[in-house]
Order: C-alpha cells, then sequence, then structure tokens
C-alpha cells in the first residue's frame, strides 16, 4: 500500500511540473466539471468511473 501512495504521489508531483512548465508553443486548456467528481482516488466502482467519463466528454467539448 505505502508503494503505490508514493507511486501516486510521484505522478502527482509530475503532472504538476509539467502543468507549470509546459513545453515551448504548448498551449494547455484546463476542462473541469462544475460539480464534485463521483469517482475517488482509490475503490471506484465502474457507474463511478463511467459517470465521469461522460460527465469529462460532456463539458471537454
Amino acid at each position: 500500500m505505502a508503494q503505490m501512495v508514493e507511486h501516486h504521489e510521484h505522478c502527482y508531483k509530475t503532472t504538476q511540473h509539467f502543468l507549470l512548465n509546459p513545453p515551448d508553443k504548448m498551449r494547455l486548456i484546463e476542462i473541469f466539471p462544475p460539480h464534485t467528481l463521483a469517482s475517488k482516488t482509490l475503490a471506484s466502482n465502474q457507474t463511478e468511473l463511467d459517470h465521469d467519463y461522460w460527465t469529462g466528454r460532456h463539458f471537454g467539448r
């Protein structure tokens, strides 16, 4: 479990660094829903994931 948490933290920090320092000539567009997502960081069920996938597709248009 500790290794999984460490991996998650590493991925989070790597992502944050990329978002704050994107490659030259790259434009990042942040897409976010108007409400809290149904899925969780760990142990989400398929219904929650499907709902959040649909939400992302809908608001990412």
